[in-house]
């Protein structure tokens, strides 16, 4: 697997990671999407102190690239698809997840119930940075995961959809590292951006109707730019080759078959 430069500032030395009343754990972690197009962006994971409630907000902006405009020489323009905030929200307290996503030009919040993560520790160990850290893996919704943790940080969100580890999740990646998580600063802030996220401005489904949506419906937006009158002669189900590939109840209905 291709290394990856890792530079991690460190603000915290105990394991006291709040201090008053007010602060948050922070950790901003780069996201390495080795897909199609390539990109790597940023993820800020703040967690209330109780640790009842997660918030990884994922940055829209491709941190290898500028915006570019079309010049003489062809070059591409960059822009963001949308401004709408993309975002992962643990609450523990409901038992809930959402998950913002676009599909077909339109954003939708995701709500379910807090997925089940079947984590298998191991007992190697190594050294990221200053982190002492252990391994540990898993299998979830279709790729399955090799993830450090340090137990010198006692907290069990991690970025994405990742939780219930032992501790704070420093390095993670499924095995094919197309997806690839590297925490790059650590630290606590004052800032309360669960205030700050409006979900009214998303459309709220299931994860099933999500799924559907996006790989089995029949009529997709591609259906809708045809020229009046105009048919399909066959539909193809989207190829899954995203990050979440098969769902929980996809395996319970193969294992009933």
């Amino acid at each position: 697997m291709k290394q990856i430069a890792l530079i991690i500032i460190i603000t915290l030395y105990t394991l006291n990671i709040y201090g008053q009343n007010e602060d948050k754990f922070l950790a901003i972690y780069d996201i390495y999407y080795n897909t199609e197009v390539p990109v790597v962006k940023e993820g800020k994971l703040e967690i209330q102190k109780n640790q009842k409630q997660s918030l990884f907000v994922i940055s829209p902006k491709d941190k290898n690239r500028k915006r570019a405009k079309r010049e003489e020489d062809n070059s591409i323009t960059l822009m963001d698809m949308t401004k709408k905030l993309r975002f992962v929200h643990f609450n523990s307290d409901k038992d809930s997840l959402y998950t913002t996503s676009r599909i077909n030009r339109k954003d939708y919040i995701i709500k379910e119930k807090t997925p089940t993560i079947d984590w298998k520790l191991t007992n190697e160990t190594k050294k990221i940075a200053n982190f002492n850290v252990q391994k540990a893996t898993a299998n979830f919704r279709g790729r399955n995961y090799i993830a450090w943790y340090s137990t010198d940080y006692p907290i069990k969100f991690g970025p994405w959809k990742f939780h219930g580890l032992p501790g704070l999740i420093v390095e993670i990646f499924d095995e094919t590292n197309r997806y690839h998580w590297i925490l790059t600063s650590l630290g606590k802030t004052t800032d309360n951006s669960f205030a700050k996220v409006d979900t009214s401005i998303y459309k709220e489904i299931s994860i099933k109707e999500y799924v559907d949506l996006r790989y089995n419906k029949k009529s997709n937006y591609l259906a809708t730019k045809l020229p009046r009158n105009a048919k399909m002669l066959s539909f193809s189900k989207p190829v899954r080759n995203s990050i979440e590939t098969k769902f929980e109840w996809e395996k319970e209905e193969e294992t009933k078959q």
